[in-house]
């Protein structure tokens, strides 16, 4: 079957999939559930489509648990959790088409749950297993630390690893396919992909920990982070300089020994005035020049 682009496929709402895609996806299948979901709910669906979703979304966790009878058995098992994002952006858009409260999310998630998407769950607490958001969050996270590694696990291979050029070039070929996923990303995805990995790498240390804490998604987004990072760092320059004139100043308004804080050249113009002053007083009305006195009139 030739794959259609994910915008035509998920245009479809119930009672109008192509022929070809009912014909060559069982309604079980994880291709079938991306394909076949709503993408939004613009108006209160009808009992018979509230029907239809929740049996397509009962079918899809029967195929978690083991082929379906018509399934070629030879081709490899899809996994639903290989595209995070998607399947959660599906999920929650059959939750609404059916119109599950959000306290129920969680629980008609759970059966779905695998691998690292399952572990993501076991780690939260007990109140953040009830909740929808957090969990999301959560399985998001995971997702991201498991890219990474893949990522770190193409660009740390070394040629001493593999067995001559044709073992370790099919060995890099198989760590790029995990870490850039080619059969599923578009080009536009893999040069995002690309770039956002040369971006963090030429970032300062501290910009780029601040950036992968946030997990962005794109580059426009990295980079709207990074800006964000150093503006809040001269901000907090900026406080940090206006704090520390504020304490020089209150320093010498109070301290009896201000004027010890002056200028070494002041404190030698005030030293000779003070100087002259004595010098005048202890004269009297007798001024001494030359050797010789002279009265004042």
């Amino acid at each position: 079957m030739k794959m259609e682009t994910r915008e035509h496929l998920t245009s479809h709402i119930p009672g109008q999939v192509p022929g070809e895609v009912r014909g060559s996806c069982h309604a079980g299948t994880t291709e079938a559930f991306l394909q076949r979901r709503p993408m939004e709910v613009k108006q209160e669906p009808d009992e018979g489509s509230l029907q239809q979703w929740e049996t397509q979304w009962q079918e899809f966790l029967k195929s978690l648990e083991g082929p379906h009878p018509n399934q070629d058995t030879s081709q490899s098992k899809e996994e639903p959790w290989d595209d995070t994002k998607a399947f959660l952006a599906s999920f929650e858009q059959v939750a609404q088409a059916c119109r599950w409260p959000k306290e129920k999310w969680v629980p008609r998630l759970l059966p779905a749950l695998s691998g690292e998407a399952k572990r993501a769950f076991i780690g939260l607490g007990a109140e953040g297993r009830e909740d929808y958001g957090k969990l999301k969050a959560a399985i998001l996270h995971g997702d991201a630390m498991r890219r990474e590694e893949q990522r770190q696990c193409f660009r740390r291979f070394r040629y001493r690893e593999a067995k001559g050029p044709r073992e370790a070039y099919g060995q890099l070929q198989e760590l790029c396919c995990r870490w850039l996923k080619a059969e599923r990303h578009s080009k536009e995805q893999i040069l995002e992909l690309l770039i956002m990995e040369q971006f963090l790498a030429i970032l300062p240390p501290e910009i780029t920990a601040w950036i992968k804490e946030c997990s962005p998604e794109t580059c426009s987004q990295a980079v709207a982070l990074a800006e964000d990072f150093l503006q809040k760092q001269c901000e907090q320059e900026s406080r940090r300089q206006a704090n520390q004139v504020q304490l020089e100043e209150e320093e010498m308004s109070g301290s009896p020994e201000a004027g010890q804080a002056l200028p070494e050249i002041e404190q030698k113009k005030l030293r000779l005035a003070t100087k002259q002053e004595n010098d005048d007083r202890n004269a009297g009305p007798f001024d001494q020049r030359g050797g010789q006195k002279r009265i004042w009139a």
